[in-house]
């Protein structure tokens, strides 16, 4: 311990990029199910963002050659995690991981704002523990924990402008930056920002420096506009610029997930429950109440955090349908409960060993990471508990094949058998659209199979296949049903048929009622 003491003390930045980086990859081997201590991360969502950055690698067009909604950053990170491994998420982990870690270390920089840099040792692990363990840290890739470091750049900036000096025009610059690529990962996450402009410039505002209005709101906006310009240069050159627009903007705000449309009474309700199990009345009260007594942070600090955290909640739960996984992204703001809490308790870890409670610190994380990680039975599953290991066998030893995902999104064979996409819509959109509004994605696959489109056919589904048969008569005149499988995902069995074109059939098929 010795040793390590005055390591740290000679090199400090050194230390702290290391300790972000360790604590990071601790905590998601235990917790994202793209880690190597798992078998396979069959979410969907994750499949679908890796189906389509491998795509984009092999030379396919996202909006104008697949189908999907997400922003194009996304794809682009699950493409380079397709180039590290190619039919596995262990690239992606790497990514998750960097991602995770670089978080982590402008968390850090937040914390020595108001506290001495040791806290950090304290605050880290616990803070870590806390959000790979919640409800809302979903299989692991999500598009909401890969915007995390832009957050927290962005809170370091906002708490720094308030507590230590005014953001220079460059500073702006950068947070502007942060949020044009959030917009290329998930929008929604933008109410961030929009709460941090607005108290940047009310301060200024209130103060009467109209210039300063002027020039921040511009260089915001210039770094917001560039890592979008860069989006557009590459739709332009691929001539998918409408394209882009129209399914990133127009369909996911005017179409998408039509079929869950909520009341306000219901969307209060989801945004009730979802607030009460992510901790966020603990940070309200303790927040009002530091506020109250005026103790700690700067009276436009604490302000400027509660309107931040209110706009970030709302432009989430402004939509038609909310997951629990959406919440992620306040998480952010449970930072600042820690460092509310250490600097309450200051006074009283200044009387103890510091190194033991950095000890016990480091410890909690990996035990509370394996006893309260969300897919812990999953850590045990085998191949043998995935149909996608044996129905990819049986596709790669065909001469070219092809396939398509229907029944549900994708679940994760195109990923395992490595195989692209040769369809516009690889995936049922599920629930995702009401009928009337965009017929598209469902009469595409009608099409697909009259016209055989694919030599293989995924149909995964908690249906019946003799559900299957009534709602699709016609996939049995051109397909043969050639295996039937179940898994479990998210506590709910699916049943997973491969069906075979019958000319390619040479395969008797299962008997299955």
């Amino acid at each position: 311990m010795k040793y390590i003491i005055t390591f740290i003390k000679k090199h400090p930045k050194l230390f702290n990029y290391f300790f972000c980086l360790i604590i990071s990859l601790i905590a998601l081997l235990i917790t994202s199910k793209n880690s190597i201590l798992y078998q396979f991360n069959e979410w969907v969502d994750a499949n679908a963002f890796f189906t389509v950055g491998k795509s984009m690698m092999n030379g396919l067009v996202p909006y104008k050659d697949l189908f999907e909604q997400k922003g194009p950053l996304l794809y682009l990170i699950y493409g380079i995690g397709y180039l590290i491994s190619h039919n596995t998420f262990h690239g992606v982990f790497i990514l998750e991981t960097i991602f995770f870690s670089v978080f982590l270390y402008w968390c850090s920089k937040c914390i020595t704002l108001f506290l001495p840099r040791k806290y950090c040792y304290v605050i880290l692990p616990i803070y870590t523990f806390a959000i790979t363990t919640a409800s809302s840290f979903i299989h692991g890739g999500s598009a909401e924990e890969l915007c995390l470091p832009f957050l927290a750049i962005t809170l370091y900036y906002f708490l720094k402008h308030f507590e230590i000096k005014e953001l220079s025009l460059k500073e702006l610059f950068i947070c502007g930056i942060c949020a044009g690529l959030v917009l290329l990962i998930k929008y929604n996450i933008l109410g961030f920002w929009i709460g941090f402009m607005f108290v940047i410039e009310l301060y200024y505002l209130l103060h009467k420096n109209f210039k300063k209005i002027i020039f921040t709101t511009l260089f915001f906006l210039l770094g917001m506009l560039l890592p979008f310009s860069v989006s557009l240069i590459y739709f332009g050159i691929n001539h998918a610029i409408n394209q882009f627009l129209y399914v990133y903007f127009y369909i996911n705000i005017n179409l998408y997930s039509g079929i869950y449309y909520f009341s306000l009474f219901r969307k209060l309700e989801n945004f009730v429950f979802l607030f009460v199990i992510n901790g966020g009345i603990g940070y309200i009260i303790l927040s009002i109440y530091i506020f109250i007594k005026k103790i700690n942070f700067k009276k436009y600090t604490e302000l400027g955090i509660l309107i931040m955290y209110l706009s970030t909640i709302i432009f989430i739960f402004c939509g038609k349908i909310s997951f629990k996984y959406y919440i992620l992204p306040t998480f952010i703001f449970i930072l600042v409960l820690f460092i509310k809490i250490l600097l309450l308790l200051q006074k009283w870890f200044n009387t103890q060993k510091i190194e033991s409670i950095i000890a016990l610190s480091i410890l909690i994380l990996p035990i509370g990471c394996y006893f309260f990680a969300n897919y812990r039975n999953d850590l045990y599953k085998t191949k043998n508990d995935f149909p996608q290991y044996k129905y990819a066998e049986i596709i790669n030893s065909k001469d070219d094949p092809t396939l398509v995902n229907m029944g549900s999104y994708d679940a994760g064979l195109y990923t395992i058998s490595g195989l692209l996409p040769t369809t516009y819509f690889f995936q049922t959109q599920v629930n995702g659209f009401k009928y009337d509004e965009f017929p598209d994605n469902i009469d595409a696959f009608d099409n697909y199979i009259d016209t055989e489109k694919t030599m293989f056919i995924l149909y995964n589904t908690r249906s019946s296949i003799s559900d299957v048969k009534i709602m699709h008569e016609n996939l049995f005149v051109h397909y043969d049903l050639i295996e039937a499988d179940t898994y479990y995902t998210e506590g709910l069995k699916y049943n997973m048929f491969l069906f075979m074109r019958k000319e390619s059939t040479n395969i008797q098929s299962p008997n299955i009622s």
